[in-house]
C-alpha cells in the first residue's frame, strides 16, 4: 500500500512540477566508472561519453539543436554532465531569466528520500559564466546540498555537470531513480518547447 501511495504523490509531483507528457518508461543502468571525475564544469575526463539517446525513450524531438547528456557512477557518486552548443557566442546581457535552461526532477523509488527538482542555468545571478543551479517546485534541502555543481561557458559551448552521493537517493532494496527533463532555448523558440518531452525514464543504479 505505501508504494501504490508513493507512486501515485511522484506522478503528482512530475504533474506539478512539468508540462505532462507521454508516460513512457525505459529502464537503462548507469555506466560505472574507475575514473575520477573532478567536478570543474569542463567534462574533459575521458569517461565522459555524452548520449542523450542512451537514456530518453523515444528520439522524436531530440535533433541536433538538443543538448547531449549522460549520467554516469562510481562506488559512491552518481554524475550527470551536459553540453549544449550555442549557434553564436552570448552573454548575460543577450538572454532574460529562464530563457535558457535545462530543468531536472529525480524521484528516488525508496519513499523515504522524497523527489527534487532543478533547473540550471548557463549564468549565475552576477551575469558570470559560473552558471547558476536554483530549486524548482518542492526540493528536499537534505539532499540540496549534498549537490556538487559547476558550468562552464567556452566561445559558444556551455558544458556543466554535477554529482549526488548514491545514499542520498537510492537504497539497496531500491536501486532505480525516475527522472524528467525540460530543456529550453529562448532564442530558437518563443513557445517554451521542451526538446525533451517530459517523459518519465527509469534508470538502474549500482549498490
Amino acid at each position: 500500500m505505501d508504494k501504490i501511495v508513493y507512486t501515485f504523490l511522484t506522478i503528482l509531483f512530475a504533474t506539478l512540477c512539468f508540462s505532462q507528457g507521454t508516460p513512457d518508461i525505459k529502464s537503462d543502468k548507469i555506466d560505472k566508472i574507475s575514473q575520477t571525475i573532478n567536478i570543474d564544469g569542463y567534462l574533459d575526463e575521458l569517461c565522459w561519453n555524452l548520449r542523450n539517446e542512451k537514456f530518453i525513450t523515444k528520439q522524436e524531438n531530440i535533433d541536433d539543436k538538443s543538448p547531449k547528456f549522460t549520467f554516469l557512477q562510481d562506488n559512491l557518486n552518481i554524475y550527470f554532465g551536459a553540453e549544449y552548443i550555442f549557434e553564436k557566442e552570448i552573454s548575460a546581457t543577450d538572454i532574460s531569466d529562464r530563457e535558457i535552461y535545462l530543468q531536472i526532477a529525480i524521484f528516488p523509488t525508496d519513499s523515504t528520500l522524497g523527489p527534487y527538482s532543478f533547473v540550471i542555468e548557463p549564468f549565475d545571478t552576477s551575469g558570470n559564466t559560473n552558471g547558476n543551479i536554483s530549486e524548482y517546485c518542492h526540493l528536499s534541502s537534505d539532499i540540496s546540498k549534498q549537490i556538487e555543481f559547476s558550468s562552464k561557458i567556452i566561445d559558444n559551448k556551455w558544458t556543466f555537470e554535477f554529482s549526488q552521493p548514491k545514499k542520498e537517493i537510492v537504497t539497496e532494496n531500491f536501486r532505480t531513480i525516475l527522472f524528467r527533463l525540460k530543456f529550453k532555448n529562448g532564442f530558437l523558440d518563443k513557445n517554451n518547447k521542451s526538446y525533451y518531452p517530459n517523459r518519465r525514464e527509469l534508470i538502474k543504479v549500482d549498490i
